[in-house]
């Protein structure tokens, strides 16, 4: 048997436990005894514990930009993409549910993403893409390479 335990400051709690389980096979009606162990956790008491210790990462922001492939093929661009907004410093979600351009808007509007970058073909011959500033509605080609400097010149306190 084992168990591990964590004192914090409403009293020690049990976070998990285990051990050797070699007849239950055969109890639950098997053939024959099987050796076996296990374990079990609450995984609520161990991030209650880990947060008492301080060992949680802080809560991550909301992304700044969500890059949306038009079609499947364009994903391989959507990544670069992706890619070199990260490069730049910015917190990017890459849409990989193939929801279609519509939809990842309205994820965008209910989610307060301020900025969507649209790749389809056109842009991923062209080395473009497509920046619509969700609260302007307003939309701009811009080179892929000039999109690092596009976002530092247009950043807001939200960026």
């Amino acid at each position: 048997m084992c168990e591990v335990y964590h004192g914090g400051p409403i009293g020690e709690r049990q976070l998990c436990g285990g051990g050797r389980y070699d007849d239950l096979v055969a109890t639950l009606g098997g053939k024959r005894d099987v050796p076996a162990i296990g374990f079990a956790y609450g995984l609520e008491r161990v991030l209650l514990a880990l947060e008492a210790e301080g060992c949680l990462p802080e809560a991550q922001d909301a992304p700044q930009v969500l890059v949306v492939p038009v079609e499947p093929g364009d994903h391989a661009y959507a990544v670069e993409v992706a890619t070199v907004l990260r490069s730049a410093g910015l917190l990017v979600e890459l849409e990989v549910k193939e929801r279609g351009v519509k939809s990842s808007l309205q994820h965008a509007n209910r989610t307060g993403v301020p900025t969507v970058v649209i790749v389809g073909s056109q842009e991923r011959e062209t080395r473009r893409a497509v920046v619509r500033d969700m609260a302007g509605r307003s939309e701009r080609h811009v080179p892929l390479d000039d999109l690092p400097g596009y976002f530092a010149r247009t950043a807001t306190p939200d960026l």
